[in-house]
């Protein structure tokens, strides 16, 4: 019987894992959009365009080999940079809305 070794993985592991996050992070901010629209839809207004429209409109279905993931990743991640700070920049809405995904303040 032989000794345990450390077992190393393929390449295909890490696309696979940023894949995943660009997933989670699309679909969290989808989400707070559409929470932000249910309670306060004033909100939006000036930070919702077509091209986000797009982006979160519906749930993301990425599949195997999404187009341009970098591309992807780096806006998912802008996105919901300038959401959280359009969000911060509106004080009253973290007192008045009290939702499943508002900020307890």
């Amino acid at each position: 019987m032989r000794e345990r070794t450390t077992q190393h993985t393929d390449s295909t592991h890490v696309p696979v894992r940023d894949l995943t996050r660009l997933e989670l992070v699309t679909e969290a901010v989808r989400a707070v959009l559409e929470e932000v629209a249910r309670t306060a839809d004033h909100l939006l207004v000036g930070l919702v365009d077509a091209d986000r429209g797009r982006r979160y409109g519906r749930p993301v279905r990425l599949g195997k080999n999404p187009t341009r993931p970098k591309t992807r990743i780096l806006a998912a991640g802008d996105d919901a940079w300038r959401l959280l700070e359009h969000l911060h920049r509106q004080g009253p809405f973290r007192r008045a809305a009290r939702g499943p995904g508002a900020e307890r303040a």
